[in-house]
């Protein structure tokens, strides 16, 4: 029996896409984690994150793995952190939430490379 090769490398470029994204998401939350427990140690005061994600809504996977996350973030601080979810665009396009992001209103995004900021990252 032949096999689809073509149709095979379609599924391992989605699967290695799949691991990237994860890892990128890993990462992001171990940083976000690590900054708000360096801030945690400055202020004793409650601390609210705000997170943007531009896919998702709430009932979405993604949705669902963003709220058990803060939820292990509040358990995690004894309630000092609470991080609030913005999901699927309820501040703004992904202009707008990047502009957020640099102006410090918003502590977190989860979205894609935007060329209008770095032609760089354009393929």
């Amino acid at each position: 029996m032949l096999r689809n090769t073509r149709n095979d490398c379609y599924v391992k470029a989605l699967q290695n896409n799949q691991t990237r994204r994860m890892e990128m998401f890993r990462s992001l939350f171990s940083a976000v984690v690590f900054g708000t427990a360096l801030a945690a140690t400055a202020a004793s005061a409650e601390i609210e994150l705000k997170f943007a994600t531009d896919s998702g809504d709430r009932e979405s996977p993604s949705g669902i793995a963003l709220a058990a996350w803060a939820n292990a973030v509040k358990e995690g601080s004894n309630g000092e952190i609470d991080v609030k979810i913005f999901y699927q665009n309820e501040l703004g396009g992904q202009l707008e939430v990047f502009d957020l992001f640099v102006a410090g209103e918003v502590d977190a995004m989860i979205s894609w490379p935007s060329t209008s900021y770095d032609k760089r990252i354009g393929i």
